[in-house]
């Protein structure tokens, strides 16, 4: 007996789930793999700003650091960046620019046609761990997203000395046309950057 299967096109609805499964994936792999970090920056959201898109990130300090001032994490190749368009919360500050700012004892990818944002710890209170930091945006003209970088430094509590670690968080991406490179990304692009990451996420020291 002969078996027929008939093969649907995706539908428009099921493009937008694809993406939406994507972006969960890649945020929660990039959590995962520097949950032992200092600054740990996570991917929120995506929320439409007129013609363009916010991009939300919400940072943690673990248990075993504080955030003084001067300690910053900064997202790399952010893709679109709208100026003027960054928010976040009280005793930070922002920045852009196409290369660095970069913790000295890491060395994540950086492309240096693209900006990157980066947000600065500006309080004179340090900001003992475990605490939330609050959510940290920024507008894209670009509503799509691929695995990306961050790097962070903070501060150790017990001897001051500074922590550097890098990560994997979804960062903007220019329009992706079809459903076959939606999955490519969802599937190239955590395994190949996790595997990466998985070498990179140790702490560095600097004392």
């Amino acid at each position: 007996m002969t078996m027929t299967r008939k093969y649907h096109p995706i539908t428009v609805k099921g493009r937008i789930m694809i993406k939406k499964i994507c972006v969960g994936l890649l945020a929660l792999a990039g959590t995962a793999l520097i949950a032992r970090a200092d600054i740990i920056a996570s991917f929120d959201s995506i929320v439409p700003n007129g013609s363009n898109f916010q991009f939300n990130y919400t940072a943690t300090v673990t248990g075993d650091q504080r955030v003084e001032m001067g300690d910053f994490f900064t997202i790399y190749d952010f893709n679109g960046l709208v100026p003027n368009s960054a928010t976040m919360p009280p005793d930070w500050s922002f920045s852009s620019a196409l290369t660095g700012r970069t913790p000295p004892r890491v060395n994540p990818p950086d492309d240096p046609t693209i900006p990157n944002i980066t947000f600065t710890y500006t309080g004179s209170m340090p900001i003992i761990g475990p605490a939330e930091l609050g959510t940290f945006s920024a507008v894209s003209n670009f509503g799509q997203s691929h695995a990306g970088y961050f790097a962070a430094e903070g501060t150790l509590i017990f001897n001051g000395s500074k922590v550097d670690n890098v990560g994997v968080i979804p960062v903007p991406v220019p329009e992706i046309s079809t459903s076959s490179q939606i999955l490519e990304v969802c599937g190239l692009g955590i395994v190949g950057f996790a595997a990466s990451s998985l070498r990179k996420r140790n702490r560095f020291r600097k004392v």
